[in-house]
């Protein structure tokens, strides 16, 4: 294997992510533009607290455009590089890598997310899920021959497995 391989949630389901993002967004910065032109009953509390809410907006609307943009799995010569909503990538060696499977995911919809299996019993749940299991599935079965291929492949990074 070499260079890298990035799988990331089809675009389907980043589709409402980016909807909402942009909501928030776009209702932040109205609040921040129209709260001291119209002070209404508030007074100046009334300025502050419209411009507060604009600002809670436009940054809730930054950070998603920012989560969608880096939610990956990165796949390596070395390992896996997982970016989620945390906006913080986990780097997993190949020898950590038990197997791949297609679960429900986080969250209250509970779509078929990609699991990671650990070899120490853990799993890391990343955010490539769609809909339907087919796109989580696709990514599993390719990661599977990369994990495969870098396994058999002589290089400095590879495991080494024992000669019996």
């Amino acid at each position: 294997m070499t260079g890298r391989t990035v799988y990331r949630p089809p675009t389907s389901s980043q589709i409402p992510a980016w909807i909402l993002a942009s909501a928030f967004f776009v209702i932040g910065v109205l609040l921040v533009a129209d709260s001291p032109s119209d002070p209404g009953k508030g007074g100046t509390a009334g300025i502050l607290m419209g411009m507060l809410a604009g600002v809670a907006g436009i940054a809730l609307g930054l950070w998603m455009a920012a989560v969608i943009v880096t939610t990956s799995v990165t796949a390596t010569p070395s390992g896996l590089i997982v970016r989620g909503s945390s906006l913080r990538s986990e780097k997993l060696s190949w020898s950590e890598v038990k197997s791949f499977t297609v679960e429900p995911g986080r969250g209250r919809m509970g779509w078929p997310a990609l699991i990671i299996r650990r070899t120490d019993g853990g799993r890391v749940v990343t955010d490539i899920q769609a809909f339907t299991a087919t796109h989580p599935a696709l990514v599993a079965r390719e990661l599977t021959a990369l994990r495969a291929a870098a396994w058999d492949a002589p290089s400095l990074d590879a495991p080494v497995r024992d000669a019996d």
